[in-house]
């Protein structure tokens, strides 16, 4: 009996301790964020380019990386777990004449979404991202693209001309 006491007070002083030392960490990283923060800010006022903007760009083009990565893996496994969910409702539930058409409908639905997710998903991550030839971003929008905020028109034999700035 007395063990048991000895091991709680160890658990709770465990628990606090983890809390303390993730408090700390937390108060640090936040003061480290406005810090940084700041120093952006007195960058933007001072029109000076941002210290950071290159790896604040990497670091967001990583975090949509993750993100379409995600997608395109846990719409498919919960669609499976749902279908799967369903099929177990539709045989206990349902009449034997109707297992078949329901069943098809179910699981037609999720192929038809998983392969939409993982399409779209592959879509996004095999898209090319980065500077073009020139150094500048381009962004193609049917017959007109945007290099640099300067729209170019594309002609029907693939030569590129100047759009006039409507």
């Amino acid at each position: 009996m007395e063990i048991l006491i000895y091991f709680g007070l160890m658990v709770v002083l465990l628990l606090v301790w983890g809390a303390y030392t993730v408090q700390v960490k937390l108060r640090k990283e936040t003061r480290d964020r406005e810090l940084a923060h700041a120093e952006r800010m007195k960058a933007l006022e001072l029109g000076q380019p941002l210290p950071d903007a290159g790896a604040l760009q990497a670091e967001a083009e990583m975090v949509r990386t993750r993100a379409t990565a995600a997608v395109g893996v846990l719409v498919p496994l919960c669609m499976a777990a749902s279908a799967t969910g369903g099929t177990v409702l539709v045989f206990h539930w349902a009449e034997k004449a109707i297992h078949l058409p329901i069943l098809c409908v179910v699981w037609g639905v999720n192929g038809l979404v998983s392969m939409v997710a993982v399409t779209y998903s592959l879509t996004i991550l095999w898209r090319p991202r980065g500077p073009s030839a020139d150094g500048q971003k381009e962004r193609s929008t049917g017959k007109t693209s945007f290099l640099g905020g300067q729209a170019i028109a594309h002609s029907s034999i693939g030569i590129k001309e100047k759009a006039p700035k409507t």
